[in-house]
């Protein structure tokens, strides 16, 4: 099966909607559904509230963000070299990174806003050399403002934009007052709907309270603790590989991956400041991490051994979706 995302084609793409489907099959079986909470933004609230979907709807929305959101990142790995060769890993990787627990397969905010924040990081990488970025630049802020709207946490992702931007430009005046206007501009858009309507006392960000979700996780069951330290050691591989992800790339790429683990601070960071712990925030780290282990699978040139790692990997994630039943057998 890996032969299918070692090449980048139409193929990878073809096959990808199958495999987020086989993935995300427990969402289809048990199908389940967000239920917001105070922490969540006033847009997101309406969402879930007022949308009026269904479960299955909801399951079946979340298949089909996660499939173009892969596709996404997919491209954007590729068009910007990221690898040595052009493969499919990363779509792979986000798949499995947005699906490997039951908490993960549900639609939430932070999979409805990732969206725009994988379209504003395609804006960001493009302003490398250009000599009229203001069009990306206002983007990228405006993208990353409605990603935040829908999930406050997001906040500390446009500000690993803004880093970004700097690293890769020279970042003038006008330009960082670009990005301010781009991101305040839906702000506001929003505030005066949101004083039509009478909700002016809604908080923009309102998720953020800091050290809130530390306190709550000393708290929390067991498998939460199990998956948060999972997610550590993710982290750790990922900057432990660091070197072996920077050699032998032109100052562009590096200057482009170096974001990523800009991207990786800001998730970690965000979980300090959550409001409440949500199981769902594991979320945030997937886009980051699939681009990490997609370098690090790219690198391995035994087929055999790829497979194996793959098996492996597919064996857990679906070990950690139908543990229930497995252990019930047993």
């Amino acid at each position: 099966m890996i032969q299918i995302f070692k090449k980048n084609d139409i193929v990878n793409i073809i096959a990808l909607l199958p495999y987020v489907i086989i993935v995300r099959l427990y969402s289809l079986i048990h199908p389940n559904s967000y239920v917001p909470t105070e922490s969540d933004t006033q847009i997101t609230q309406w969402i879930f509230s007022e949308g009026g979907l269904g479960m299955l709807s909801q399951s079946i929305i979340a298949i089909i963000l996660v499939y173009f959101q892969a596709i996404l990142i997919n491209m954007l790995a590729n068009n910007n070299r990221i690898y040595h060769v052009q493969c499919g890993y990363a779509s792979m990787f986000y798949v499995l990174f947005t699906s490997f627990a039951p908490g993960l397969q549900v639609l939430s905010p932070i999979l409805i806003g990732a969206f725009f924040i994988i379209l504003a990081t395609f804006n960001v990488f493009q302003v490398y050399k250009m000599a009229n970025a203001t069009t990306n630049i206002f983007n990228a802020a405006l993208l990353s403002a409605i990603a935040t709207l829908i999930y406050s946490p997001f906040f500390f992702v446009a500000i690993a934009f803004f880093i970004q931007i700097g690293i890769l430009r020279s970042f003038s005046i006008r330009e960082r007052l670009q990005y301010l206007t781009g991101y305040g501009v839906i702000f506001w858009i929003v505030g005066s709907f949101c004083y039509y309507l009478g909700w002016l006392e809604w908080p923009l960000l309102v998720g953020v309270d800091p050290l809130d979700s530390v306190l709550k996780l000393w708290s929390s069951p067991i498998e939460s603790w199990v998956y948060v330290l999972v997610s550590l050691l993710l982290v750790i591989i990922a900057l432990m590989g660091y070197y072996n992800n920077m050699k032998k790339k032109g100052i562009e790429v590096r200057k482009k991956i170096d974001f990523f683990y800009w991207f990786l601070l800001a998730a970690l960071v965000s979980f300090l400041f959550m409001r409440d712990l949500s199981f769902t925030h594991l979320h945030y780290l997937a886009f980051p991490m699939s681009i990490f282990f997609a370098m690090s699978f790219s690198q391995v040139k035994n087929t055999y051994r790829l497979e194996l790692m793959h098996f492996v990997i597919i064996l857990a994630v679906f070990l950690s979706l139908f543990k229930t039943y497995v252990f019930v057998q047993i």
